[in-house]
């Protein structure tokens, strides 16, 4: 009877969970930017919860799609160009450097770094000097996120390459190109009218 009881109440536990933190993320989308900082804070430090993570497996799955659901919840919200003037800066990038030392998968991380980056080029000094520094604080608190950052530099490195040999060889190639597709397009017209 206990076991049974302990069932239920880990499954009306689950179900609970899963529809607060459906409304929560469904408040982390609103317009009110201090609304959703607030939301995402209020997500972050249930995720953070390892205790909770780790009493229920189906729970633990949840947790996963949680943080996902977080996590992309968080990259949209410094994909807005509101938050460069909003009041509430300093809470988010606490919650940035905060979630980025946190995160498990170094991708996201870095696409979240990559995008916090990217939203610096249209802010005032004081913010980029603060992205900078979280910049510099996660990668000295991840050290190996320099593997991820050198094979992109070395993708780089070859794409530009390749794009460079292939911009020589267009001179060449284009003419022997332009005659052959000139002559297959000269019989498919022949076909046609014959």
């Amino acid at each position: 009877l206990l076991k049974e009881r302990k069932n239920i109440e880990i499954d009306d536990l689950s179900k609970l969970v899963d529809e607060k933190m459906n409304l929560l993320f469904r408040l982390s989308h609103s317009s009110s930017i201090k609304l959703r900082i607030q939301v995402l804070k209020l997500i972050f430090t249930i995720i953070k919860d390892k205790d909770a993570k780790n009493k229920n497996k189906e729970i633990n799955d949840n947790y996963n799609d949680y943080e996902d659901r977080y996590y992309k919840s968080l990259y949209e919200l410094i994909n807005l160009r509101d938050i460069l003037v909003s009041k509430n800066i300093k809470e988010l990038l606490k919650l940035i450097i905060s979630s980025c030392l946190y995160d498990e998968d170094s991708l996201r991380c870095l696409a979240i770094l990559r995008r916090l980056l990217q939203s610096a080029t249209l802010a005032e000094p004081s913010f980029i000097c603060c992205v900078l520094i979280i910049v510099s604080h996660v990668l000295f608190n991840k050290n190996h996120l320099w593997k991820y950052i050198e094979k992109i530099k070395k993708l780089i490195m070859e794409l530009r390459n390749s794009s460079s040999r292939n911009r020589s060889m267009t001179g060449s190639m284009k003419y022997k190109s332009e005659s052959m597709l000139g002559e297959g397009l000269k019989t498919k017209t022949r076909q046609l009218t014959c």
